[in-house]
């Protein structure tokens, strides 16, 4: 009797196991997927990857605004330092409000004062478009 239950449980143990590695994947909420995306933007900004960060905004900005005409918008008086995430409102399906708090130095010009250090709220939108999470700049 003692080897008919182990062969039993064996047998239950190696279909929990299969229905486990089959189980599909828990889905990944709109607003957990839009924070990955922001934070990963502004930390490609931060790292001067603007290839990277250009590559997050939407097809359709990319398609109207040349990469050059895009990174002439930044100069390098200010030096972002870091970012979190504040809180994130998808009302509708496809589009997301980000709010992120951006941690910055701006450089100034001046005898005695080096760097001026600074926080502030950053909005953003983002638009699911194809299946994926893109910044869309506010023009």
């Amino acid at each position: 009797m003692n080897v008919i239950f182990r062969s039993a449980l064996g047998v239950m143990l190696a279909a929990s196991l299969a229905a486990c590695l089959g189980a599909p994947a828990t889905e990944v909420s709109a607003e957990d997927r839009v924070a990955e995306r922001a934070v990963a933007r502004w930390e490609a900004l931060i790292a001067g990857d603007w290839q990277g960060a250009y590559a997050m905004l939407t097809p359709g900005y990319r398609a109207t605004t040349p990469f050059e005409r895009w990174r002439g918008q930044f100069g390098g008086a200010v030096a972002w330092k870091s970012v979190s995430v504040q809180g994130i409102i998808c009302a509708e399906h496809d589009v997301c409000r980000a709010t992120l708090l951006l941690d910055y130095e701006v450089s100034i010009p001046r005898p005695g004062i080096q760097k001026w250090p600074g926080r502030r709220p950053v909005e953003e939108t983002w638009l699911l478009l194809d299946g994926e999470w893109w910044f869309h700049p506010e023009r």
